[in-house]
């Protein structure tokens, strides 16, 4: 909320000793790599848009793509199944709500798809593209 960008925010969980919520869960995924226990900007970001943390109960948010593997993919915010005010709140919902407000102004969209580097200086000797 005060506009501190979630790299800096990563930078201060870190320096504080705060453990990543994978490590509090009791997951080990990752562990052999030099980065695990170390925040990132899409665990952040991640914590910053999930209901739970404001007391909202959230279920569905990923599917299996097929019944034999077990490769997940994240179902759209408006496909969830949220109970609310059904478990404790660690932010206040005022709260969450100015969060999600500020990172839908703030998100950088790119205006302009640009093509490949060469595009306009090499052509194509049979169509002329």
């Amino acid at each position: 909320m005060s506009g501190v960008g979630l790299q800096k925010i990563c930078y201060e969980l870190m320096e504080r000793g705060v453990k990543i919520p994978s490590i509090y869960k009791g997951m080990n995924r990752g562990m052999k790599s030099a980065h695990y226990g170390r925040w990132t900007t899409k665990t952040l970001s991640d914590m910053l848009h999930n209901p739970t943390y404001a007391g909202h109960l959230t279920q569905h948010k990923s599917r299996v793509k097929n019944i034999s593997s077990k490769h997940k993919v994240k179902r759209k915010p408006n496909e969830w199944i949220i109970a609310y005010n059904t478990c404790p709140a660690i932010i206040e919902q005022e709260k969450f709500d100015i969060v999600q407000m500020i990172w839908d102004k703030n998100k950088r969209r790119q205006k302009k798809s640009y093509g490949h580097l060469l595009t306009g200086f090499c052509y194509c000797k049979e169509c002329g593209m």
